[in-house]
């Protein structure tokens, strides 16, 4: 038991534990077989492999480049400046993380504190929020997973799985991929979908970009204030689209959905459903597709539809407010 100020440089021991005071110590050559117990606080440095599990209820501050593939259970951890620590291991951090450097995680991170990022968090593992979380740096994850209120003001880019069970306040850039419910996302940034995805709460943002793939929502809770840019499938259960739609890709209904806003260069496919265009809608189609669909303008303006290819399959209704 160490209780005033330590300096360690090689240690090979059974255990160890920290109750008090400060311990400086050698990451590669901290080799204490049933781990070290730190309930004060520890500064590791030198580099390499960290040697040894950490748990307990203190700090520990990374001051050097250095590996883990070990456990380390905290109640804070601190990255300097400058600094990466690439883990392949488990990092918990109860109450506070602060990164000032790099974790390029290859395992799992966990923070169960209401804490911030200022600096990067990369790789391909899982980062686990259970509290609230502010980034100002930069994440790239495989999986992230947000329990209670993420607020981005910089940049988050998710690969694989995104498990939003809480909110997502995105006033920077958030782009998601792989197969996802995104949850509630909100604020003025801009979300870009690169996967099979589903909105299955709301999303309220600046700007939306379907980079590939699909994207799926009822167009009640897609509100988005300057317009979806959409390069994929746009794939509209239901409710009244508001926000103007544009790029190469496709908005497919596989419900009824009243058109109130402007759809440009998209393809519309509108199969064995109605989309219904309201006064304030506009169609400028790329191409237009329907089986069995019906498109009804009664409530709109014949001269704000125009399309580009027009494919017609089975019973096709236009409902019309003006002789053609």
């Amino acid at each position: 038991m160490y209780t005033g100020t330590v300096d360690i440089e090689d240690f090979a021991q059974k255990s160890l534990t920290i109750s008090s005071g400060i311990v400086n110590a050698v990451a590669s050559t901290l080799v204490v077989t049933d781990g070290v117990r730190n309930d004060a606080e520890l500064n590791l440095t030198g580099g390499g492999s960290l040697g040894s599990d950490i748990t307990g209820s203190g700090f520990v501050n990374i001051l050097d480049s250095m590996t883990n593939a070990n456990t380390i259970t905290q109640n804070y951890l601190t990255i300097d400046e400058d600094v990466v620590l690439t883990t392949s291991g488990s990092v918990t951090v109860n109450t506070g993380l602060t990164n000032n450097g790099r974790i390029t995680n290859s395992g799992t991170v966990a923070v169960n504190g209401i804490t911030s990022n200022d600096g990067v968090i990369d790789g391909d593992g899982t980062l686990d929020l259970n509290e609230d979380f502010t980034n100002e740096g930069t994440i790239s994850q495989g999986r992230l997973d947000n329990a209670k209120v993420l607020t981005n003001t910089n940049t988050i880019n998710v690969t694989t799985t995104l498990n939003n069970s809480g909110t997502i306040s995105n006033d920077g850039t958030l782009t998601v991929g792989g197969t996802n419910n995104l949850g509630a996302i909100e604020g003025a940034g801009t979300l870009k979908t690169a996967g099979v995805l589903t909105n299955n709460v709301s999303i309220e943002q600046g700007s939306l970009e379907i980079l590939s793939d699909s994207l799926t929502s009822n167009a009640d809770t897609l509100l988005i204030s300057n317009g979806i840019d959409n390069s994929g499938r746009l794939i509209l259960t239901g409710g009244e689209l508001t926000s103007e739609v544009y790029g190469s890709g496709s908005t497919e209904l596989t419900g009824d959905v009243v058109i109130s806003s402007l759809i440009t260069d998209n393809v519309l496919d509108i199969s064995s459903r109605v989309a219904t265009l309201s006064t304030d809608g506009e169609l400028n189609l790329g191409g237009f597709r329907a089986n069995g669909g019906a498109l009804d303008t009664r409530n709109g303006q014949i001269d704000h539809v125009s399309m580009g290819n027009v494919t017609l399959q089975g019973d096709m209704n236009l409902r019309l407010d003006a002789d053609l």
